[in-house]
């Protein structure tokens, strides 16, 4: 992980936190942004809010492959706009020569998916794999293990034909050169399998802001804890400014984003006054 902490810019929907990522990007005359997004919806947004000089938009609007052009957009551009699940497959080795030549800055808009369940994986496999020195396991605590890939090994490994390798095993394996994978023990003593992002991939870039809300005791926050990355938990204003947060969520927070209508329908005392057919009458 870089000497830069992790900003979490924690604040409920509707309070303006990519607005506040774009008048950032928008402020800066020398920082290079890579933003990813959720959407493509919100690629959109934000490629027509930018105002910097170069910004590349990784949408479904280009031809071409996105891979090509987000390698080449990091030698040359100021903005990068690209969709989580992109930014999760194209964020490999080769491509941190590429962002530690420039000043990149990271902007995560809403969490990524730290832990998925990995299916297709058993003990038994894994037993095969560190046998034949295709991974080694470290212990992190008594519950938990770490699964790393032995990288030579792995490579080979994934290249076999399918007679030696299934195509299951061939894409968990592939995974593991870019996201971390874990064993954790649960009470009755039955592994499980989780994927969750890499903690050595937010190196390359100078700073990392990440926006959501409801970070704490959240998996993002179980990933920053267990991966020792340091976090700047802030909570943002309706002012556009950023204060300490004190963890404490409330749901005063939505009263003015709520809009209560008095209902057509009249409910009172009949028989199933909160049925589907009276709700109906919401609507006419």
């Amino acid at each position: 992980m870089s000497d830069a902490e992790i900003t979490v810019v924690d604040a409920v929907m509707g309070t303006g936190k990519s607005t506040w990522a774009i008048e950032e990007i928008n402020s800066s005359d020398t920082k290079r942004f890579v933003v990813v997004l959720p959407r493509v919806s919100e690629i959109t947004r934000f490629k027509e809010a930018v105002s910097r000089s170069s910004v590349v938009a990784l949408d479904d609007a280009l031809p071409g492959s996105k891979q090509t052009r987000f390698e080449k957009a990091l030698e040359d551009s100021e903005v990068i706009l690209i969709s989580h699940s992109l930014f999760e497959s194209y964020l490999k080795p080769h491509v941190f020569e590429l962002l530690e030549q420039g000043d990149w800055h990271l902007v995560v808009d809403e969490t990524t998916c730290v832990f998925e369940p990995i299916n297709g994986l058993s003990k038994t496999m894994l037993g095969g794999w560190k046998a034949y020195g295709i991974v080694d396991l470290e212990r992190v605590n008594s519950r938990l293990t770490k699964i790393v890939p032995v990288i030579i090994m792995t490579e080979l490994y994934t290249k076999l034909n399918n007679f030696h390798i299934s195509k299951s095993e061939r894409e968990i394996l592939k995974k593991t050169l870019y996201r971390e994978v874990y064993m954790i023990e649960d009470d009755s003593q039955r592994g499980f399998f989780s994927f969750t992002l890499k903690a050595n991939r937010l190196k390359p870039f100078k700073s990392v802001a990440v926006l959501t809300y409801m970070f704490a005791d959240s998996p993002m926050e179980y990933w920053c804890t267990i991966n020792r990355v340091p976090v700047q938990h802030m909570e943002l204003l309706g002012n556009g400014e950023l204060q300490p947060h004190d963890r404490q969520y409330s749901g005063k927070q939505f009263a003015d984003l709520i809009e209560v209508l008095e209902p057509k329908s009249k409910y009172g005392s009949k028989p199933n006054h909160f049925s589907a057919t009276s709700s109906r009458g919401l609507l006419k």
